[in-house]
């Protein structure tokens, strides 16, 4: 997958805006690598301020590794997670089939309009800078010895599910060999059609649409192909809230006078709140906390320790991380501070910098976040 970075905020409540200018960056763990293991790309997002928010589908990345004529069922993505591919084909015509057509080969006299030169004609295929693997919808009668990938004649409506918890958007798409009468449209889930629509340009053509019709969706999206042709290059995009600029620093939060303003119980510690700090193989199968060594001049275990007394650790490394780790928890959960994470983000930051690795990546973000304007003021806990 290509991976760009789109800043676009939201205000909830709030109509969509589109803004253009991605860049190619491509996501990393805290630890500098992108592991499988760990949702290293959803953190860093967090610790950007701006999450990596567009990605387009190619069909010939490294993840996917799609070939000529693969039948493609399921397109593994980086920000949205794998996505389940289906296909409504023209009865008795196309079936029910997405697979891969590789414009950069000469396949013989068999679709001139979907591979480069010399053996095509559509100019902008081809590998490299070229479009190399597109999609295609299955011809009914396709015959096996000559891919089997055969570009419907009557097309049909591919569409992509598996998208959850969140917000997203299509902001365009290339449409490949679109004859005439053979558009090709977006709609979303499963009926909203969006426009444009692609515009006939004709044999061996590319087009990109991008797609003006505000909206959002939330399950699905789907494409629909009109008569032959393929697909490629799909740019989808994902929706951000716009975040608080609250934070009180850990001085506030560790001072007497200020434990009336506390969310939690003064006595929670840092194994009640993040997962990585639970064993559940420790002490014979009955779970106990994690042992994550403080550094000097501090010593025993962070997850055994009260956000409390995590607030007056001294030192670095991950003592400097706790302090603004313990901070940050209490002013996501505070219903009087307007905060940049939630408390769900400060928990998978602070997990992933404990298992992963980049802990003072995560303590200089919290301690940017933490000192800001605080809201807060003497608030004593009652007598």
């Amino acid at each position: 997958m290509k991976l760009d970075r789109l800043v676009l905020t939201l205000a909830v409540g709030a109509s969509v805006a589109f803004l253009a200018g991605c860049n190619g960056e491509s996501p990393t763990g805290l630890d500098g690598t992108l592991d499988g293991t760990a949702d290293s790309f959803g953190s860093m997002s967090l610790l950007n301020g701006t999450a990596p928010m567009c990605e387009t589908i190619t069909f010939d990345d490294e993840t996917n590794n799609f070939a000529h004529a693969d039948l493609v069922t399921v397109v593994n993505t980086q920000l949205f997670g794998p996505l389940t591919v289906t296909v409504e084909g023209y009865p008795n015509q196309s079936l029910d089939e997405a697979r891969i057509y590789d414009t950069s080969t000469d396949h013989g006299n068999f679709d001139n309009d979907l591979e480069a030169p010399p053996g095509g004609n559509c100019t902008d295929c081809g590998a490299g800078d070229g479009l190399g693997n597109v999609l295609i919808i299955q011809q009914g009668d396709a015959v096996p010895a000559q891919g089997p990938a055969d570009d419907s004649r009557t097309g049909g409506r591919v569409t992509f599910t598996g998208f959850s918890g969140g917000e997203f958007y299509i902001e365009s798409f290339d449409a490949l060999d679109d004859d005439s009468g053979q558009k090709f449209e977006a709609r979303i889930d499963g009926t909203t059609l969006l426009a444009p629509e692609s515009t006939n340009l004709g044999d061996g053509s590319v087009q990109t649409v991008t797609i003006t019709t505000e909206h959002v969706f939330y399950d699905q999206f789907s494409l629909e192909y009109e008569g032959s042709g393929a697909t490629d290059n799909i740019k989808l995009c994902s929706l951000v809230v716009e975040r608080g600029e609250d934070g009180c620093t850990p001085g506030y939060w560790k001072q007497e006078q200020h434990w009336g303003s506390w969310a939690v119980p003064l006595d929670t510690k840092y194994g009640d709140v993040f997962e990585a700090c639970w064993d559940a193989d420790a002490n014979s199968g009955a779970g106990d906390y994690a042992y994550y060594e403080l550094q000097k001049p501090e010593s025993g275990n962070l997850c055994s320790l009260t956000l409390l007394d995590g607030l007056s650790l001294r030192g670095g490394g991950v003592n400097a991380m706790a302090r603004h780790a313990a901070a940050a928890y209490l002013n996501a959960a505070s219903p009087d501070v307007e905060y940049y994470w939630t408390a769900g983000e400060i928990e998978d930051l602070v997990n992933e910098a404990l298992t992963v690795g980049g802990i003072e990546d995560v303590h200089g973000q919290l301690a940017d976040m933490n000192e800001r304007y605080c809201p807060l003021g003497r608030s004593e806990l009652p007598s």
